[in-house]
Protein backbone atom coordinates (compact mmCIF):
# COMPACT_ATOMS: atom_id res chain seq x y z
CA UNK A 1 0.00 0.00 0.00
CA UNK A 2 2.91 2.35 0.64
CA UNK A 3 3.95 2.08 -3.00
CA UNK A 4 0.56 3.19 -4.31
CA UNK A 5 0.78 6.37 -2.23
CA UNK A 6 4.21 7.37 -3.56
CA UNK A 7 4.19 8.30 -7.26
CA UNK A 8 7.39 9.39 -8.97
CA UNK A 9 6.41 11.37 -12.04
CA UNK A 10 9.42 13.27 -13.49
CA UNK A 11 11.08 10.93 -16.00
CA UNK A 12 7.97 8.76 -16.31
CA UNK A 13 5.96 11.70 -17.61
CA UNK A 14 8.34 12.18 -20.52
CA UNK A 15 8.36 8.49 -21.38
CA UNK A 16 4.63 7.91 -21.07
CA UNK A 17 3.43 11.01 -22.86
CA UNK A 18 6.13 11.39 -25.50
CA UNK A 19 4.67 8.78 -27.82
CA UNK A 20 1.28 10.52 -27.70
CA UNK A 21 2.51 14.00 -28.57
CA UNK A 22 2.48 13.47 -32.32
CA UNK A 23 -1.15 12.32 -32.40
CA UNK A 24 -2.54 14.96 -30.01
CA UNK A 25 -3.96 18.12 -31.54
CA UNK A 26 -4.01 21.46 -29.74
CA UNK A 27 -6.47 22.05 -26.92
CA UNK A 28 -8.78 23.84 -29.37
CA UNK A 29 -9.43 20.69 -31.42
CA UNK A 30 -8.93 17.86 -28.90
CA UNK A 31 -10.68 16.81 -25.73
CA UNK A 32 -8.86 18.66 -22.97
CA UNK A 33 -8.88 20.01 -19.41
CA UNK A 34 -9.08 23.66 -18.38
CA UNK A 35 -8.04 25.11 -15.01
CA UNK A 36 -9.21 28.18 -13.15
CA UNK A 37 -7.21 31.37 -13.87
CA UNK A 38 -3.95 31.29 -11.93
CA UNK A 39 -3.96 27.49 -11.41
CA UNK A 40 -1.27 25.32 -13.01
CA UNK A 41 -0.75 21.64 -13.65
CA UNK A 42 -0.36 19.07 -12.19
CA UNK A 43 -3.79 18.28 -10.74
CA UNK A 44 -3.70 15.36 -8.32
CA UNK A 45 -6.55 12.86 -8.33
CA UNK A 46 -7.52 9.71 -6.43
CA UNK A 47 -10.41 7.36 -5.88
CA UNK A 48 -11.39 6.26 -2.37
CA UNK A 49 -9.05 7.25 0.46
CA UNK A 50 -6.38 4.64 1.21
CA UNK A 51 -7.93 3.97 4.64
CA UNK A 52 -11.45 3.43 3.26
CA UNK A 53 -12.73 0.25 5.00
CA UNK A 54 -15.47 -0.65 2.52
CA UNK A 55 -13.64 -0.73 -0.79
CA UNK A 56 -15.51 -3.69 -2.28
CA UNK A 57 -15.40 -2.85 -6.00
CA UNK A 58 -15.38 -6.09 -8.00
CA UNK A 59 -13.02 -6.50 -10.95
CA UNK A 60 -12.52 -9.26 -13.51
CA UNK A 61 -9.88 -9.74 -16.20
CA UNK A 62 -11.45 -11.92 -18.90
CA UNK A 63 -9.41 -13.90 -21.43
CA UNK A 64 -10.04 -17.05 -23.46
CA UNK A 65 -7.26 -18.85 -21.53
CA UNK A 66 -8.11 -17.71 -18.00
CA UNK A 67 -9.83 -15.28 -15.66
CA UNK A 68 -8.63 -13.18 -12.73
CA UNK A 69 -11.13 -11.80 -10.22
CA UNK A 70 -10.52 -9.15 -7.59
CA UNK A 71 -12.30 -7.35 -4.77
CA UNK A 72 -11.09 -3.82 -4.11
CA UNK A 73 -9.80 -1.10 -6.43
CA UNK A 74 -7.71 2.06 -5.91
CA UNK A 75 -6.52 4.60 -8.47
CA UNK A 76 -4.48 7.77 -8.14
CA UNK A 77 -2.33 9.98 -10.31
CA UNK A 78 -1.73 13.42 -11.80
CA UNK A 79 -3.20 15.31 -14.73
CA UNK A 80 0.05 16.82 -16.01
CA UNK A 81 -1.21 18.58 -19.17
CA UNK A 82 -4.53 19.56 -20.80
CA UNK A 83 -4.72 16.19 -22.59
CA UNK A 84 -3.46 13.61 -20.10
CA UNK A 85 -1.16 12.57 -17.31
CA UNK A 86 -0.02 9.63 -15.21
CA UNK A 87 -1.84 7.07 -13.10
CA UNK A 88 -1.34 4.02 -10.90
CA UNK A 89 -3.91 1.32 -10.05
CA UNK A 90 -3.99 -1.25 -7.27
CA UNK A 91 -6.32 -4.28 -7.44
CA UNK A 92 -6.99 -6.12 -4.17
CA UNK A 93 -7.84 -9.75 -3.33
CA UNK A 94 -7.01 -10.93 -6.86
CA UNK A 95 -7.46 -14.65 -7.56
CA UNK A 96 -6.99 -16.89 -10.58
CA UNK A 97 -10.43 -18.45 -10.96
CA UNK A 98 -9.67 -21.94 -12.33
CA UNK A 99 -7.14 -22.97 -9.68
CA UNK A 100 -8.42 -20.71 -6.87
CA UNK A 101 -4.93 -19.28 -6.36
CA UNK A 102 -4.22 -15.78 -5.05
CA UNK A 103 -2.18 -13.53 -7.35
CA UNK A 104 0.24 -10.65 -6.92
CA UNK A 105 2.76 -8.48 -8.72
CA UNK A 106 6.44 -8.58 -7.74
CA UNK A 107 7.08 -7.00 -4.33
CA UNK A 108 3.39 -6.75 -3.40
CA UNK A 109 1.34 -8.66 -0.84
CA UNK A 110 -0.77 -11.72 -1.52
CA UNK A 111 -3.77 -10.78 -3.65
CA UNK A 112 -2.37 -7.34 -4.55
CA UNK A 113 -1.86 -6.49 -8.23
CA UNK A 114 -0.22 -3.13 -8.87
CA UNK A 115 -0.33 -1.84 -12.46
CA UNK A 116 3.01 -0.05 -13.10
CA UNK A 117 3.12 3.76 -13.34
CA UNK A 118 1.85 4.65 -16.79
CA UNK A 119 0.22 7.38 -18.84
CA UNK A 120 -3.40 8.11 -19.69
CA UNK A 121 -4.97 10.36 -22.32
CA UNK A 122 -8.23 12.27 -22.27
CA UNK A 123 -10.07 11.32 -25.46
CA UNK A 124 -13.44 11.63 -27.19
CA UNK A 125 -15.95 8.78 -27.16
CA UNK A 126 -19.40 9.09 -28.72
CA UNK A 127 -20.77 6.35 -26.44
CA UNK A 128 -20.36 8.55 -23.37
CA UNK A 129 -23.10 11.07 -22.61
CA UNK A 130 -20.37 13.58 -21.84
CA UNK A 131 -18.31 12.56 -24.86
CA UNK A 132 -15.32 12.18 -22.52
CA UNK A 133 -13.27 9.04 -21.90
CA UNK A 134 -9.93 8.20 -20.31
CA UNK A 135 -7.59 5.96 -22.30
CA UNK A 136 -5.30 4.16 -19.83
CA UNK A 137 -2.04 2.83 -21.24
CA UNK A 138 -1.11 -0.53 -19.69
CA UNK A 139 2.64 -1.25 -19.93
CA UNK A 140 3.74 -4.86 -20.14
CA UNK A 141 3.89 -6.44 -16.67
CA UNK A 142 3.61 -9.85 -15.02
CA UNK A 143 1.04 -11.13 -12.51
CA UNK A 144 2.04 -14.30 -10.62
CA UNK A 145 -0.71 -16.73 -9.58
CA UNK A 146 0.97 -19.75 -7.96
CA UNK A 147 2.90 -21.42 -10.80
CA UNK A 148 1.10 -19.39 -13.48
CA UNK A 149 2.61 -16.17 -14.81
CA UNK A 150 0.17 -13.88 -16.62
CA UNK A 151 1.54 -11.15 -18.91
CA UNK A 152 -0.68 -8.09 -19.49
CA UNK A 153 -0.29 -5.16 -21.90
CA UNK A 154 -2.31 -2.76 -24.06
CA UNK A 155 -4.95 -0.07 -23.48
CA UNK A 156 -8.18 0.25 -21.50
CA UNK A 157 -10.94 2.76 -22.25
CA UNK A 158 -13.11 4.13 -19.42
CA UNK A 159 -16.10 6.37 -20.13
CA UNK A 160 -16.86 9.38 -17.92
CA UNK A 161 -20.25 10.09 -16.35
CA UNK A 162 -21.69 12.81 -14.17
CA UNK A 163 -20.27 15.90 -15.87
CA UNK A 164 -22.37 19.08 -16.12
CA UNK A 165 -22.97 20.60 -19.55
CA UNK A 166 -20.41 23.26 -18.62
CA UNK A 167 -18.59 24.49 -15.54
CA UNK A 168 -15.83 23.44 -13.21
CA UNK A 169 -15.92 20.32 -11.04
CA UNK A 170 -13.99 18.68 -8.20
CA UNK A 171 -15.25 15.14 -8.85
CA UNK A 172 -16.22 12.88 -11.75
CA UNK A 173 -17.28 9.27 -12.22
CA UNK A 174 -15.31 6.74 -14.24
CA UNK A 175 -17.82 4.20 -15.47
CA UNK A 176 -18.57 1.66 -18.15
CA UNK A 177 -15.52 -0.56 -17.93
CA UNK A 178 -17.56 -3.52 -19.11
CA UNK A 179 -17.04 -6.60 -21.25
CA UNK A 180 -19.29 -7.61 -24.12
CA UNK A 181 -20.90 -11.00 -24.72
CA UNK A 182 -17.83 -11.93 -26.80
CA UNK A 183 -15.11 -13.29 -24.52
CA UNK A 184 -12.18 -10.91 -24.25
CA UNK A 185 -13.96 -8.04 -26.02
CA UNK A 186 -14.78 -4.79 -24.17
CA UNK A 187 -18.24 -3.35 -24.63
CA UNK A 188 -16.70 -0.07 -25.74
CA UNK A 189 -13.29 0.32 -27.38
CA UNK A 190 -13.48 3.07 -30.05
CA UNK A 191 -12.25 6.61 -29.45
CA UNK A 192 -10.82 9.72 -31.13
CA UNK A 193 -7.92 11.90 -30.02
CA UNK A 194 -9.11 15.05 -31.81
CA UNK A 195 -11.44 16.41 -34.46
CA UNK A 196 -8.76 15.73 -37.05
CA UNK A 197 -8.02 12.13 -36.11
CA UNK A 198 -9.51 8.90 -37.43
CA UNK A 199 -11.27 6.37 -35.21
CA UNK A 200 -8.88 4.39 -33.01
CA UNK A 201 -9.36 1.18 -31.04
CA UNK A 202 -8.25 0.32 -27.52
CA UNK A 203 -6.87 -3.20 -27.21
CA UNK A 204 -5.89 -5.11 -24.07
CA UNK A 205 -4.06 -8.46 -24.28
CA UNK A 206 -3.18 -11.19 -21.77
CA UNK A 207 -0.97 -14.26 -21.95
CA UNK A 208 -1.83 -17.08 -19.52
CA UNK A 209 0.91 -19.26 -20.98
CA UNK A 210 -0.72 -20.00 -24.33
CA UNK A 211 0.23 -16.80 -26.14
CA UNK A 212 -1.22 -13.30 -26.20
CA UNK A 213 -4.99 -13.19 -26.62
CA UNK A 214 -7.58 -10.45 -26.45
CA UNK A 215 -8.56 -9.51 -22.91
CA UNK A 216 -11.15 -7.32 -21.24
CA UNK A 217 -11.22 -5.64 -17.83
CA UNK A 218 -14.63 -5.58 -16.12
CA UNK A 219 -15.23 -3.17 -13.24
CA UNK A 220 -18.54 -3.89 -11.50
CA UNK A 221 -19.33 -0.46 -10.15
CA UNK A 222 -18.55 3.19 -10.66
CA UNK A 223 -15.33 4.83 -9.54
CA UNK A 224 -15.65 8.28 -8.00
CA UNK A 225 -12.56 10.40 -8.70
CA UNK A 226 -11.67 13.44 -6.57
CA UNK A 227 -9.38 16.23 -7.85
CA UNK A 228 -7.08 18.58 -5.95
CA UNK A 229 -8.13 21.57 -8.09
CA UNK A 230 -11.22 22.70 -9.96
CA UNK A 231 -11.17 21.49 -13.57
CA UNK A 232 -13.40 21.71 -16.62
CA UNK A 233 -13.48 19.32 -19.58
CA UNK A 234 -13.65 20.82 -23.05
CA UNK A 235 -15.02 18.54 -25.76
CA UNK A 236 -14.86 19.71 -29.40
Amino acid sequence: MHRVRCLLFGVLMLLALGSFAASSASATSSTSVLLLPGDVFPVLFSSLPSDQPNNRIESELQNAAGTLKGLGFLIQGDITSPTGGLYEVLFLEVEEVTNKVRCNTAGDGTGEVLVPHAGFHIVHDINSLSGIAFLFLVPEFIITCGTTRVKILGHVLALVEGLPASGFILQLILAHLHCSATLGEPEDKHYWTSLLSSELEAKLEANFGTGLRKACEEIKGKIHIDFSKMIEFMNP
